[in-house]
């Protein structure tokens, strides 16, 4: 099938309700990101600002451990980042050429939140798989 654009492919209304998904058992909120730090979409109780320094500080840690893990002599797939911060933790999950960034409370077990954030990845890799970078 011919690669298509995000704005062909996926309705951006409903890309909150796909994340919000996601948002429960401490989980406050879960944002779609490129791998440049861009902010796609989000669902949740943070605000946009917010929000979109959350974006660029995953993208980041993201692309140095992806760049360290390619550099070792058996190199894999990151497949997901856990970041403690003081006052939350996120969970990071590549999906295609985008990420899945889950921002949950310190309290939440970091189990819950690499399968939140693993599940919303898996759901929306067919979709995001056929769009292409800008």
């Amino acid at each position: 099938p011919a690669r298509r654009t995000m704005a062909q492919l996926l309705n951006p209304r409903s890309l909150p309700k796909v994340l919000e998904q996601a948002n429960s058992g401490g989980i406050a909120t879960t944002m779609l990101v490129d791998h440049t730090g861009t902010l796609i979409a989000f669902s949740g109780e943070h605000a946009e600002e917010e929000v979109m320094r959350v974006a660029a500080i995953a993208s980041n840690i993201w692309r140095c451990h992806g760049t360290t893990a390619e550099s070792l002599p058996n190199p894999g797939r990151l497949a997901f980042v856990h970041i403690a911060l003081e006052k939350a933790q996120l969970g990071v999950c590549a999906s295609s050429d985008y990420m899945v960034v889950c921002h949950a409370s310190v309290t939440t077990p970091a189990g819950h939140l690499k399968a939140r954030t693993q599940a919303v990845a898996r759901q929306m890799q067919p979709a995001l798989s056929q769009v292409t970078r800008s």
